[in-house]
């Protein structure tokens, strides 16, 4: 029989220290210390308190270790700052792109562990992004995930976006995981679509194939848009763009439909975004256009270079003039009655225009077969709303991969272990006197200081565990002074906790992926056997993790030492056999360990 760990980031350990003391009276009025679980949610450390009780009213508390910043269940993060000085005002369910490669933000960061973790395509939803807390799921949209050239490009819903310090936000990755469906999507998902506010009328990254079968161009935000490809487009057509693919548009009889939905009849507030790369001037060429001259919105070039906004064929035209083979990022908006041009996050012009939009049912077209387009086109955008030039600014910033730095990979066991060294002696000091009423005649004080003897550094002791071990302690030192009454009392004593779970075990091969599998696991809490109070095994089928007590032939014994032994039958493929566990012993303390048996 071999016993090997599957992975040591797999063991996880969550410490909890517990205090059971009763002191007797000494001259006056002494009350029990006890520890209190306040929740049977092990979601973070925090879940537990330490407390002086009178009674059943507390007196004080405190918490332990605040490790809750942490996603319950996955092995490993990175973290990102969105950089403040490219924010000029705070924004609200803001779109930023993550783009993961080789060389990655504004400091070329190298991201080939999220890679190395999720070695195909098919795991790219085994994902999850946070805000600054570490818990809080963010939706985002994966328009590319490419796992042989290492890129991804994942556009993500930011709640909220400082301009005073970086806003941080945390990138979770576990090949482990089951897919994150309801928070990831591909373009065109339900999820994907949430990362869109509300005022966002077309998203269109022009990433697809435009030779496919239409239609081609697939609206982000609605169903009620796609984009057909018109003239003689292929596969050819479809270039590296800004962010991951865009469009090269031929300049005599190519151009993209988006048909004349409703939600693209825009009246009054607008905002249209592009990045373009116009070759040539001739025409002029269209960038994007509702309805005719006379009665819609449109933003097109003119022969001489410059960029013209026209609502109801009333242009504003910018000051700046475009340079052919150079990429622009081009932005017209409405808002009230100001309209604005803005070059490259920048405003370039702006005027007065009070007048509503006129509708038309004529289509919505990227480029046009009346005025064509020679050049490269990626990320179209339409609003129904002015977006605010910090925005649009923020916006630039972030398509152009300029706005977010990457720090380091990070694991679940480092960040536990550093939570717990860092926090634990803070914690156990923030005891505070109880007077007044409650001790009427004197000073009562709880002082508590992190045991350092061994094996414990700084009053904690969390070993990773390898074959199957998972082990959680905590040490302190207290003292508990009582004066008054001309009495006085010091009680010195030390608080230690130690739970350990060892699993062992191997299968039978029954035939196919028949396997009889049998498991011990062995619980001791302060190096005496104890007893569960609650346990849930499980087993890693072809599906992902499964309860090992639904699986055909399932059966527990318990040897009545801390000794349980698990048997069960079940198709597995493969010659490995991952199973773990995850338990509570009586005074509530886990530990979950995990083991790959093998045919013995």
């Amino acid at each position: 029989m071999e016993v090997r760990s599957r992975r040591k980031g797999q063991v996880l350990v969550i410490a909890a220290l517990a205090i059971a003391l009763s002191i007797l009276a000494v001259q006056v009025y002494l009350y029990d210390l006890s520890e209190t679980s306040i929740s049977s949610n092990f979601d973070s450390l925090s879940d537990y308190i330490l407390s002086i009780e009178q009674g059943s009213s507390h007196v004080v508390e405190t918490s332990l270790v605040d490790g809750g910043g942490w996603l319950q269940g996955w092995s490993r993060r990175v973290k990102l700052d969105l950089d403040s000085n490219d924010i000029d005002e705070n924004l609200t369910d803001f779109p930023v792109l993550i783009y993961l490669s080789s060389s990655s933000g504004r400091n070329n960061d190298n991201l080939s562990f999220v890679f190395d973790e999720i070695q195909s395509d098919s795991g790219r939803k085994k994902i999850a992004v946070t805000t600054s807390d570490g818990l809080t799921q963010c939706y985002a949209e994966i328009e590319k995930w490419n796992a042989t050239s290492e890129e991804a490009w994942i556009w993500v819903r930011v709640p909220s976006v400082s301009d005073s310090s970086d806003t941080e936000l945390f990138l979770y990755f576990d090949s482990e995981q089951e897919e994150n469906s309801d928070f990831i999507g591909d373009v065109g998902d339900s999820a994907s679509m949430s990362v869109w506010d509300d005022d966002y009328v077309g998203v269109w990254h022009l990433s697809e194939n435009p030779g496919g079968a239409p239609p081609q161009m697939i609206n982000s935000k609605s169903d009620g848009s796609h984009g057909t490809s018109h003239g003689f487009m292929s596969s050819d057509d479809q270039v590296r763009g800004v962010v991951d693919g865009s469009l090269e548009l031929d300049g005599f009889t190519d151009y993209v439909d988006f048909g004349s939905d409703t939600s693209l009849d825009l009246t009054g507030n607008i905002t249209i975004e592009a990045w373009v790369r116009p070759d040539d001037f001739a025409g002029p060429p269209d960038l994007l256009t509702k309805g005719d001259y006379d009665e819609a919105y449109s933003v097109w070039l003119r022969t001489s270079g410059e960029v013209r906004f026209g609502l109801n064929n009333n242009p504003l035209t910018s000051n700046a003039t475009l340079v052919a083979g150079t990429r622009y990022h081009v932005v017209a908006t409405r808002s009230g009655t100001t309209r604005k041009i803005f070059i490259n996050g920048t405003e370039d012009i702006s005027d007065t225009y009070g007048f509503s939009i006129g509708t038309t049912f004529t289509d919505l077209t990227l480029s046009s077969s009346s005025y064509p387009l020679e050049g490269m086109v990626d990320e179209i955008r339409l609003s129904s709303s002015g977006r605010s030039d910090a925005w649009i600014r923020a916006s630039f910033e972030s398509e152009r991969d300029s706005l977010v730095d990457f720090e380091g990979e990070e694991t679940v066991e480092a960040y536990y272990s550093e939570e717990a060294e860092e926090n634990l002696a803070s914690y156990l000091v923030r005891w505070e006197s109880f007077v007044g009423g409650d001790y009427a005649y004197g000073f009562c004080y709880l002082n508590s200081t992190p045991a350092s003897q061994a094996p414990y550094s700084d009053g904690i002791w969390i070993d990773w565990g390898e074959d199957g071990a998972g082990v959680t302690g905590a040490c302190s030192d207290y003292t508990f002074n009582i004066s008054g009454r001309g009495a006085e009392a010091d009680l010195s004593f030390t608080v230690n906790m130690t739970t350990r779970v060892q699993l062992s075990g191997s299968y039978q091969d029954m035939g196919g992926d028949s396997k009889a599998v049998t498991v011990t696991m062995q619980l001791i809490k302060d190096d005496s056997p104890a007893l569960y109070g609650d346990v849930t095994p499980e087993v890693m089928t072809s599906a992902g993790w499964a309860d090992m007590t639904a699986i055909g032939d399932y059966s527990e014994e318990d040897h009545g030492n801390g000794t349980y032994t698990y048997t069960f039958t079940a198709d597995i493929p493969g010659s490995d056999v991952p199973v773990r566990f995850m338990v509570h012993d009586k005074r509530g303390i886990y530990v979950m360990a995990e083991v790959t048996l093998n045919e013995g």
